[in-house]
């Protein structure tokens, strides 16, 4: 089975600025049910507690798509990378928290834009 293209791109207008400005995250297996159309969240349900980090400076997210022709495979690795300045002893068990667990993050980048990592 062909999987056709179905659109091209053209060079965006420089109408918008890089960075992102939050990131939340949510402890795994807590979103509840979600709803997407056509990639696209259009609902949650459930409750949800979400820890707001404000940043500053030099942070990104990016993501790396990987297809195996053998295996038939494709998957999607997304990396943030985030600049935390003045971490006290409390944020580093917090990180280590983070580390040990698998949490979804939400990212708003600077247009006001949002992007769910790990579902």
């Amino acid at each position: 089975m062909a999987c056709d293209l179905t659109a091209g791109r053209k060079v965006p207008c420089k109408d918008v600025i890089g960075g992102i400005v939050r990131a939340w995250f949510i402890d795994f297996g807590e979103l509840g049910t979600v709803t997407k159309t056509a990639d696209e969240i259009t609902d949650m349900t459930g409750t949800i507690t979400a820890l707001q980090y404000d940043l500053k400076g030099t942070n990104s997210l990016e993501t790396a798509i990987t297809s195996s022709r053998e295996n038939g495979t494709t998957f999607f690795e997304e990396t943030l990378t985030l600049t935390l300045p003045k971490l006290s002893k409390e944020d580093n068990k917090e990180l280590k928290l983070m580390a040990f667990g698998r949490p979804h993050v939400c990212v708003e980048d600077r247009n006001g834009n949002f992007f769910l990592c790990g579902l």
